[in-house]
């Protein structure tokens, strides 16, 4: 899966969890919650939360709020 489609996948069929699993067994869990496309909002997916490991993912500053990259702290 795409990040592109990850919008569409959560908003329209409402699959919010998503599980990343390492070579190794370790799993993490990526909770990523767009609601459904509205005419208002030309047709895109308004982004509500994401969550990395049950915590709130942090916006990186360093790149624009229109196109976020989330930092994941893995301990």
């Amino acid at each position: 899966m795409t990040t592109r489609a990850i919008g569409s996948i959560s908003g329209d069929q409402d699959i919010k969890d998503y599980y990343i699993e390492y070579r190794n067994g370790n799993i993490d869990t990526l909770y990523v919650d767009y609601s459904d496309e509205t005419p208002a909002s030309n047709c895109q997916y308004i982004r509500r939360e994401v969550r990395y490991n049950g915590k709130k993912a942090e916006l990186d500053s360093n790149y624009s709020k229109t196109f976020p990259v989330y930092n994941f702290d893995k301990p």
